[in-house]
C-alpha cells in the first residue's frame, strides 16, 4: 500500500513526463556530454555490463547506457515515465537489452545480480524519511553481485542555487524535493559504510548550473577549478558517491 509521500511523488513525475514524450531524449547538448562524460567515467563499468537503475524516469541515464552496449534495468514508481522510456528505447532500436520493472524497491527485487547500480539525483526521493530511504537502498545493494559498484549522485545542499530553483520552477515541487537537504556528502558516506560498503570514493561537478555551459563554455572550466579546490569542492551542484558491495 502507498503512502501519502510515494503517492505524491508518483503523481508528480506521472504529470511531469508528460512534457518529454515528444522529445528526442538522446540528444545531448554542451552540458549534457559533460554530465555523461563525467558518470561513465565515475560508474567505470565496462560496456556489456548488467547494471540495475533505482528511480530512472523517462531514462536520460538509461537510454544513453543502453546506446553504449550495456544492459539496464529501469525502476521507477511512475509508469508513465517508464512508458516513455521504452517509447524511446524503441525509437532508437536500443530496447533488446532494457528491462522495465515499476516498484518503490520497498522491498528486494533482485539478489546478487547485477554488475553494477545507481541512482541519479533520486537517493532524497525513495521515502519520506531517512530510515525508510536507508532501507530502500539496501534493497538497491542487495541486487548487486560481490565487488560489484553502486553509486549515488545527488543534488548538494549547501550548493547556494539549488534553493532558488526549488522554491520558484515548475519543474520540480519543493514539498518532495526538501528531503535533499539530509544529501550530505557527511551523511551519503555514513549510511555507505553503515551498508557494509567498501572503497567509498567521493568526487564533485559544479558549482554554477551545468546548463549555462550551453551559452558561456567558460564556465566550464570555471565549475572544474572549483571542483578542485578542497573546501571550495564542498559547495559544488552535485555530490558523487560510489562503493563496492562486499
Amino acid at each position: 500500500m502507498k503512502n501519502i509521500y510515494q503517492e505524491k511523488t508518483e503523481k508528480f513525475f506521472d504529470k511531469y513526463v508528460s512534457a518529454k514524450k515528444d522529445l528526442d531524449l538522446l540528444k545531448m547538448s554542451r552540458a549534457g556530454r559533460i554530465e555523461f562524460e563525467k558518470f561513465f567515467n565515475f560508474l567505470n563499468l565496462p560496456k556489456g555490463s548488467n547494471v540495475i537503475e533505482l528511480g530512472s524516469g523517462y531514462g536520460r541515464f538509461v537510454l544513453q547506457l543502453l546506446k553504449r552496449g550495456y544492459k539496464v534495468t529501469a525502476v521507477d514508481i511512475s509508469q508513465e515515465s517508464l512508458n516513455v522510456l521504452l517509447d524511446q528505447a524503441k525509437k532508437n532500436n536500443i530496447d533488446k537489452d532494457l528491462k522495465l520493472v515499476r516498484s518503490d524497491f520497498s522491498k528486494p527485487q533482485f539478489t546478487d545480480s547485477y554488475d553494477g547500480a545507481y541512482c541519479i539525483s533520486t537517493f532524497h526521493l525513495l521515502a519520506g524519511t531517512e530510515e525508510k530511504r536507508i532501507e530502500t537502498f539496501s534493497n538497491l545493494i542487495k541486487s548487486v553481485k560481490k565487488g560489484g559498484t553502486v553509486v549515488v549522485i545527488e543534488p548538494n545542499p549547501l550548493n547556494p542555487f539549488y534553493y532558488p530553483f526549488y522554491w520558484f520552477s515548475d519543474q520540480v515541487a519543493w514539498e518532495i524535493e526538501k528531503t535533499f537537504m539530509q544529501s550530505t556528502e557527511f551523511n551519503l558516506r555514513n549510511i555507505f559504510k553503515k551498508l557494509g560498503l567498501v572503497d567509498v570514493e567521493i568526487s564533485y561537478m559544479g558549482f554554477l548550473p551545468n546548463r549555462f555551459i550551453n551559452s558561456i563554455e567558460a564556465i566550464k572550466y570555471l565549475n572544474g577549478f572549483i571542483n578542485s579546490v578542497p573546501l571550495l569542492n564542498k559547495f559544488s551542484s552535485f555530490i558523487y558517491i560510489k562503493g563496492k558491495k562486499k
